[in-house]
């Protein structure tokens, strides 16, 4: 399932798209367990958590290896340029 599913969802949630996984169906059907998992198989929910963690690592790395290759004497605030605009594109 995280592998057909939950990489798209985190590929939007990446893009800053907000996401949402809805599990419907009949009771006892498994719902929970493709969600939640088992402490040997996790399910869909905490890989998706592990993943978006290990992404926000890798950020939070690069980040502080940019901030250490710039002299402390230099301020640096990234900030969007006044002619940048919003775009929407509906699909």
């Amino acid at each position: 399932v995280f592998e057909k599913l939950g990489r798209a969802v985190l590929a939007a949630v990446e893009g800053g798209v907000p996401a949402c996984v809805l599990a419907y169906g009949q009771s006892a059907t498994g719902k929970t367990h493709t969600m939640m998992g088992a402490d040997l198989q996790p399910g869909l929910v905490p890989r998706l958590c592990a993943a978006l963690a290990a992404k926000y690592r890798e950020l939070t790395i690069r980040f502080q290896s940019v901030a250490c290759l710039r002299p402390p004497t230099v301020r640096c605030s990234p900030r969007r340029p006044p002619s940048a605009a919003h775009v929407i594109r509906l699909a």
